[in-house]
């Protein structure tokens, strides 16, 4: 353990770095005080996040607010840290290959669609590669700061070329190949090539220039309300109709709603209720703060007309959430707890619940950044309302995976709730907060959060569920989820095998603490071993 004056002195030097913009620098102060001086643990954490997010490593700034939240969870500055950090990531940026130089066979293309911000490190870039000199020369990448980077393009690099059939007949008649390579592209300014017998740096050839373009994803509209767009659901084509369902994407909501349908009808033998709820954008609750106007038929109803006709029992609230004070607020796309109660409401009325539930249920304003304010420059805020809950509440947090995306599995148990039954809810984000209100009401609450691959029909049959929510959101509804039998069939292990150092860290250590007869630790450890064998029912 250092000194008081040795501790007071990296925190200096962290300062002075960042102040001088060398955030290296700074990570390494506050890396040195982290390691030395846990009494300074919560500086350290803090001063860490904002260098990584300064140096856009964004999952490891995320992993250390997920560290500083331990130590403070109740903390305003960390939602709000958290919110610039997603923000950031979540900012979108599209490719721009400037021309420099024409090369006969050869070409570089990039992706057509936008990129997160966060994607830029693995960015698909296709090499199309014709004649010998070319295909068996070097791609050659130059940096901001001028370091020079060199790819052998031969039989033996790691890219493995695309061979499908007589595509790849045909490229090799015309004696080109065609290459797909994931790049980190976040401080490369130049492409070019060294053809075959090239040998120093002047046989480069610059081919494009490369450059990233900012693309809004903050949508302003009237009095102060934010939305999203630019966005790749393409949420404001869905409100405005421009974006419909093509034959074979009505196609597999039919497909999904019949399996789902027959699926819960078989479970409801058993007593099985279910819910589909759909949560709807902020801007079809609230078209009046959007500055785009509603068309006359819309993704939403296309597929509210294709669950009904199965029998899928559905909510989409809108009229319930227009009607509900405070049900959004202007920084987030996401509906406020006292917006996701009143879905709630719809969903217990569903299964047939009928009670004074909201008297059990106050809600308090919270200030929040939210997923829009942290996308603004500078970053704003607004009023949430939140869930208070008065008198004694027994509900506790058996499990939680460690997951803030696909793979996050909860279990809230609460042995003093009214309804002494089982809920299994399925969905992502709008869905933990259905979960998190519903522990207050049911005896035992299960949150998978796999919203393509939905419901997981043995995670039903295994927890002995009396009812169960599948939730996904408006503007997801252009791609139909899949009904699946086990978790080793759901979108989560190729999920947890794409998951970095940090977050597999912290999943493993879930799993390690988790109760030996867990079985969704005991499937998440196996999903981090590469293991997909799915003990759950």
């Amino acid at each position: 353990m250092v000194r008081a004056q040795e501790a007071q002195e990296w925190i200096r030097d962290a300062q002075t770095a960042v102040a001088s913009g060398d955030h290296e620098a700074a990570l390494h102060c506050w890396r040195g005080l982290l390691a030395q001086a846990p009494d300074h643990r919560a500086e350290a954490l803090s001063g860490l996040a904002e260098a990584y997010l300064a140096l856009e490593d964004y999952a490891e700034a995320l992993d250390a607010v997920a560290s500083l939240t331990a130590l403070d969870p109740q903390s305003p500055s960390l939602r709000h840290l958290r919110s610039r950090i997603l923000g950031r990531a979540t900012q979108r940026l599209e490719l721009r290959l400037d021309p420099l130089a024409d090369v006969p066979g050869f070409r570089v293309i990039g992706p057509e669609d936008s990129l997160l911000r966060r994607e830029v490190n693995a960015v698909p870039l296709q090499l199309q590669l014709g004649g010998a000199s070319v295909s068996r020369g070097r791609l050659v990448l130059e940096k901001a700061d001028g370091a020079v980077h060199h790819l052998a393009l031969t039989r033996d690099t790691d890219v493995t070329p695309r061979r499908s059939g007589l595509r790849h007949l045909w490229r090799r008649l015309r004696g080109s190949d065609h290459l797909t390579l994931r790049i980190n592209l976040r401080h490369i300014r130049r492409i070019g090539i060294i053809r075959h017998g090239g040998q120093a740096d002047d046989a480069v050839v610059w081919t494009h220039a490369v450059r990233w373009v900012d693309v809004p994803t903050c949508l302003e509209g009237h009095d102060g309300w934010l939305f999203l767009t630019n966005d790749g659901n393409r949420s404001d084509a869905i409100f405005t109709g421009q974006l419909q369902l093509s034959a074979w994407r009505r196609l597999a909501w039919v497909h999904y709603a019949w399996r789902l349908s027959r699926g819960i009808r078989r479970l409801g033998r058993s007593g099985v209720k279910l819910a589909f709820v759909i949560a709807p954008s902020k801007e079809s609750v609230l078209p009046q703060f959007y500055p785009l106007a509603r068309g006359a038929r819309t993704l939403s109803d296309s597929v509210a007309v294709i669950l009904r006709r199965a029998g899928v029992p559905l909510v989409f609230p809108v009229a319930r959430l227009a009607g509900t004070p405070d049900s959004y607020c202007r920084t987030d796309t996401h509906w406020s707890h006292a917006g996701a109660f009143a879905a709630l409401e719809d969903c217990l009325e569903q299964f047939g619940l009928h009670g004074d539930w909201r008297s059990q249920i106050d809600f308090a304003p919270l200030e929040v950044m939210g997923d829009l304010g942290g996308k603004m420059t500078p970053a704003v805020t607004d009023m949430m309302q939140v869930a208070r809950w008065p008198g004694r509440q027994n509900a506790q947090v058996l499990y939680r995976s460690g997951l803030a995306t696909t793979g996050e599995i909860v279990i809230f148990d609460n042995p003093d709730a009214a309804v002494q039954e089982v809920l299994v809810v399925f969905g992502g984000s709008s869905a933990a907060t259905l979960a998190y209100l519903a522990s207050r009401i049911f005896r035992r609450v299960v949150r998978v959060n796999c919203p393509s691959t939905q419901p997981v029909m043995d995670v039903i049959a295994a927890e002995g569920a009396a009812y169960v929510i599948c939730q996904t959101n408006e503007r997801y509804l252009l791609h139909a989820p899949r009904v699946v039998r086990g978790l080793r069939d759901s979108a989560i292990p190729a999920a947890v095998a794409a998951l970095d150092a940090p977050t597999r860290a912290r999943v493993q250590a879930a799993c390690d603490a988790a109760a030996a007869d867990n079985a969704y630790a005991g499937f998440l450890a196996q999903c981090l071993r590469d293991k997909t064998t799915d003990p759950v029912g």
